[in-house]
């Protein structure tokens, strides 16, 4: 496998950017458990870099949000299978832990609402 670092762009503390979620499993200690994400992260203007986090239970409601399927109810399932392909956007820092540089997620996003649609295609976002 041929790797080069220089391909991964370091963005600044609180950049926000897309990210994709490209891998999703339940991980688990003897005292909690978490979803371990790994993501690729994008700016729009050519910026990408590969971001991984571990989501603990209280922070799955602000991922579900911000891939645009907040939690109806307090109590709720997360299959990983169900978050693979989803994409939002999330707050991106560095963190420089023993002369390793790289971006973590320091929130996730809310969706933004995307524009309704009537029954021939056309926004239905009139205010009449």
């Amino acid at each position: 496998m041929r790797c080069n670092l220089d391909d991964r762009t370091l963005f600044p503390d609180n950049s926000d950017v897309d990210f994709r979620i490209d891998k999703a499993e339940v991980d688990h200690n003897e005292k909690s458990e978490w979803m371990a994400l790994k993501m690729e992260v994008t700016d729009g203007n050519g910026g990408r870099n590969v971001v991984f986090d571990n989501v603990f239970p209280w922070k799955m409601g602000e991922v579900l949000t911000a891939i645009g399927k907040p939690p109806v109810d307090k109590e709720f399932d997360v299959e990983p299978d169900d978050l693979i392909g989803q994409t939002g956007r999330c707050r991106v820092y560095i963190d420089d832990f023993q002369g390793k540089t790289k971006n973590k997620v320091r929130a996730y996003l809310p969706a933004t609402k995307k524009p309704t649609l009537d029954e021939d295609g056309a926004p239905d976002d009139l205010p009449f």
